[in-house]
């Protein structure tokens, strides 16, 4: 049975927020309180959290699985006819099946990180609801969420904005230090496996300030929900919150993506074993055939389905994060 709704929730800056425990929340309080926040409150955030963006993932899933299905048949024809892809018409092919792949990929980039901005106000509101006692439906989760739409929407928008900026001005720079690390470190390695580690160590090396500065700015779109704020405003909020917490956030992240990538790999092998014993010679066939198509569909869907639902648990944790902040700030 569900509480009534309070009649007024804090918005303003610096107004005490309710904590979710006597005092300061550790390490695996966080990462549990994450994770239960889908078995919390199951109905609404099943229908927001989980099947909205799985829709979305399975629906963009369709043209890339057409994409893979004639990238494999071309490739097939290059293996038993090694002449003809360097014949026009199927050089076009293969530009227009690149093109139109990639065209997809940003496309889906851009709509997740916009919808994935909302849905973390959606369970942003979730937390704050259950923070004052109240387990919110999916109707007043919306309600409470759309007077934020435009400032969650403006913040995806700037996080496109620095992903794109990062990816591009990283990309160079990331490329020139590997190669400058990697040519230098081959005169003193000589075995493959020393090489390999090395390339490992120089990856991470590139990854740690990214993740340090999607740390820093996590805690964003709580700050719009609980506090109001605009979007530079919260943002600048969320740098000042996280000063000493950005490791922490990262840990918590990284931790995450390990249960998740683990997750990932086991129905990953699932569905291969399935589909290999279900479609034995699909990646024979010629052209996109349904099989060919199944094969290649049913391959993303672990990865729709795990991004589906630690979307959710990733926004709880920033959400958790950013009112055990302020327990233990203000």
């Amino acid at each position: 049975m569900t509480t009534p709704a309070p009649a007024h929730l804090p918005s303003a800056v610096g107004l005490p927020v309710a904590p979710l425990s006597p005092g300061p929340l550790g390490f695996g309080e966080i990462l549990s309180r994450g994770f239960s926040s889908l078995t919390r409150n199951p109905r609404p955030v099943l229908l927001w959290l989980v099947l909205m963006p799985l829709a979305v993932h399975l629906l963009f899933g369709i043209s890339t699985a057409v994409s893979d299905a004639a990238s494999s048949s071309l490739g097939l024809l290059d293996v038993f006819s090694p002449g003809l892809n360097s014949s026009y018409g199927l050089a076009t092919q293969s530009f227009t099946i690149a093109m139109v792949t990639g065209l997809v990929t940003i496309v889906q980039a851009i709509v997740t990180a916009l919808g994935g901005s909302v849905l973390q106000g959606v369970v942003a509101n979730n937390v704050r609801l259950e923070t004052l006692g109240h387990r919110g439906t999916a109707r007043e989760l919306w309600a409470h969420t759309r007077p934020a739409l435009g400032r969650l929407l403006g913040y995806g928008g700037l996080v496109i904005g620095f992903a794109f900026a990062a990816g591009f001005v990283g990309g160079f720079v990331g490329f020139f230090v590997a190669m400058l690390v990697l040519g230098i470190a081959s005169a003193f390695i000589s075995s493959a496996a020393g090489f390999v580690i090395l390339v490992v160590l120089v990856i991470v090396a590139l990854c740690i300030p990214l993740l340090w500065l999607a740390a820093r700015i996590s805690l964003a779109v709580s700050v719009i929900v609980f506090e109001g704020t605009p979007v530079w405003a919260s943002i600048r909020r969320s740098w000042a919150l996280t000063r000493h917490s950005a490791w922490r956030i990262v840990g918590l992240q990284l931790v995450l993506g390990l249960i998740a990538g683990a997750a990932m790999f086991v129905l990953v092998y699932l569905t291969t074993l399935i589909t290999n014993t279900a479609f034995p010679f699909a990646i024979w066939e010629d052209g996109v055939t349904p099989q060919r198509f199944l094969t290649a569909y049913l391959a993303g869907v672990p990865v729709s389905l795990v991004t589906a639902v630690v979307t959710p648990i990733a926004a709880a944790l920033c959400s958790t994060v950013y009112l055990d902040v302020r327990v233990r700030t203000e």
